[in-house]
């Protein structure tokens, strides 16, 4: 049975990265590359992502609060759509594949944090895709605004009309990635010299319109000064770094944008 959990527990890993990559490279190839075939595609590849990702959590679920979790947000999602307001069940049904994926990658999750062997491999696999993912972001954001502008089609690897939502994942993925590889012994500015590759893979945000990226870059290094005895004194060099790094994009902003 031990050969069978691992096997098992490889099998659940390869679909879930297979999902993964899936998910967050094909509307790039397909919009750029293939439109029409993508265009036709896409509803029925992301229906197809949603329904996996169900079937891996079914099949992994064992936790009796996950049972809960999910079926409480089925009984209130469906009294307020189709009782309270009256909406269809079709119409309910294509609403729900917004937040079912999110909800099944619950079980998914607490599935690969059940053994400390499991959860290991997973997190080492998470970290080497989120930052190949930091990578994908560069050619393809560079790609959109030299051929549309830096604007909303600036989606990165995701596709257009996403680019709110790259934006925010470029600074959660390199925050995540940063404080792994944080150092306590090293001091604040020791730590992003030798990181700084996770700081310039920032950059492609300031591609398109995505204002909200120079608040998310102040908290960025505001939310890396460990909070301690020194806090108060760190500060004293770490704001006017911030000022400096905010300059020095906003600079870079204005010149792709001309708004």
């Amino acid at each position: 049975s031990m050969a069978v959990a691992i096997e098992k527990s490889r099998l659940v890993s390869k679909i879930f990265f297979g999902v993964f990559w899936i998910a967050a490279v094909t509307p790039f190839f397909g919009q750029e590359f293939l439109p029409s075939v993508y265009e036709k595609l896409s509803s029925p590849l992301f229906a197809l992502i949603d329904l996996v990702l169900i079937l891996l959590g079914a099949w992994v679920i064992r936790s009796k609060k996950d049972w809960f979790i999910l079926l409480s947000l089925v009984l209130i999602t469906f009294v307020s759509t189709c009782i309270l307001n009256d909406i269809s069940i079709l119409q309910y049904v294509n609403g729900m594949r917004l937040y079912i994926g999110f909800i099944f990658m619950i079980p998914i999750v607490r599935y690969f944090f059940a053994e400390p062997e499991r959860k290991q491999r997973f997190i080492e696999k998470f970290d080497k895709a989120l930052y190949i993912f930091l990578w994908i972001q560069v050619p393809c954001m560079s790609y959109q605004c030299f051929l549309y502008g830096a604007f909303d089609k600036v989606g990165g690897s995701l596709g257009w009309m996403m680019s709110g939502v790259i934006t925010t994942l470029i600074y959660l993925v390199s925050f995540y990635l940063m404080l792994r590889r944080w150092n306590k012994d090293k001091s604040y500015f020791q730590n992003i010299k030798d990181n700084w590759i996770l700081v310039f893979l920032l950059f492609p945000s300031y591609l398109n319109e995505t204002k909200v990226a120079f608040v998310f870059l102040a908290m960025y290094f505001f939310f890396l000064v460990p909070i301690d005895r020194k806090f108060i004194k760190r500060m004293v060099y770490v704001v006017p770094t911030i000022f400096i790094v905010l300059i020095g994009a906003g600079y870079v902003y204005l010149s792709f944008v001309d708004t």
